[in-house]
């Protein structure tokens, strides 16, 4: 989870996590009191074992119960921990009902101020726990980031575009800022404005979210440019945030087909029936369980592969029965089942 959200980091320009999680005894025991938590309450809560709402199990030591009872700052349910951080990151504006919802705990992962997460994980519960504060030398660090971004982590009816910035560098009153958003294919724009009712102050840090475009396709595909017109310096000057962001597909992008593979076993001789009185089930138990391919975009993997028998006149002939290559990996030519 460190790596994936130091990958997020990397894109935006802020300092990657110096203090990469690692087990946190309190913190794991506050997942488990969290998913009994869940099981008994119907939701979530940073403090299940405070608010009134949940007793301690009889079976649980009062050690484990006043562990568990620690300082965390998100949650996630129902998701993988790779999931719940892309799941962290969708939110911000519900364009269903047209309202701004919390920015806190992607805010909380991607902002300079922190400089490091601990991550807790069981039973589809995540938890985090901010490590440290930091600094920026940028002006300021935007969502979705300036130039190629995947997207995979914006969600066109929930997630809230947004700028942190850096208070000794830019500085803003709500009042003042106009943020225009412009599709760069189409030239179509609009403007956010507190007017309008179209940009909100972020729930963690400093800066502000806006309302996302609006589409109508599940993922972005085209190209966006933002102006935030209504920021000043420390002296007072007036300044202008001018940047540019391209949402892409990364399966599309990755999209490759298999033009080779290493294994000399994809369609195997038995020889007659009944010679040397070798059984199916022997001569497969000698069969490799995985294939290594190369792709045209020369990506190298290995897939696992389960292995059938068929008749080809009086020979059987051993052949790839099932295998199943990862997304955006095709076998147009069928390599590895023939």
């Amino acid at each position: 989870m460190s790596d994936m959200t130091n990958y997020y980091r990397w894109l935006l320009g802020v300092n990657p996590y110096q203090t990469v999680s690692s087990h946190h005894k309190s913190l794991q025991e506050f997942a488990v009191i969290e998913n009994l938590y869940i099981k008994k309450v119907g939701n979530l809560s940073h403090h299940p074992t405070t608010d009134g709402k949940f007793e301690k199990p009889g079976d649980m030591s009062e050690e484990f119960w006043s562990s568990g009872a620690t300082l965390n700052n998100i949650i996630a349910a129902g998701s993988a921990p790779q999931k719940s951080i892309e799941q962290w990151f969708t939110e911000g504006y519900n364009r269903k009902f047209g309202v701004f919802d919390t920015t806190g705990h992607r805010d909380l992962l991607l902002s300079y101020k922190s400089t490091g997460m601990t991550f807790s994980f069981v039973n589809y519960i995540s938890v985090s726990q901010k490590i440290g504060g930091g600094t920026i030398d940028l002006p300021c660090s935007v969502f979705p980031a300036p130039g190629a971004f995947p997207n995979t982590s914006l969600e066109p009816e929930h997630t809230a575009w947004s700028i942190e910035l850096n208070p000794n560098q830019l500085r803003y009153d709500l009042d003042n800022i106009c943020v225009k958003v412009t599709n760069l294919n189409t030239n179509e724009s609009y403007e956010c404005t507190k007017e309008n009712k179209k940009i909100s102050t972020l729930t963690y840090g400093y800066g502000i979210a806006y309302v996302q475009p609006e589409i109508s396709t599940t993922s972005y595909e085209n190209s966006y440019k933002i102006e935030i017109s209504g920021l000043t310096d420390t002296a007072g000057n007036e300044k202008v945030v001018v940047y540019q962001t391209d949402p892409f597909d990364i399966i599309d992008i990755t999209s490759s087909n298999v033009v080779s593979i290493d294994c000399k076993w994809s369609k195997v001789h038995e020889g007659p029936i009944g010679e040397n009185n070798i059984s199916y089930s022997d001569f497969n138990s000698i069969l490799p369980r995985e294939i290594t391919y190369l792709t045209d975009k020369n990506y190298k993997g290995t897939v696992d592969v389960l292995w059938g028998s068929g008749m080809s006149g009086y020979d059987r002939i051993a052949h790839v029965s099932s295998y199943h290559l990862p997304e955006g990996i095709k076998d147009s030519n069928q390599l590895i089942k023939n």
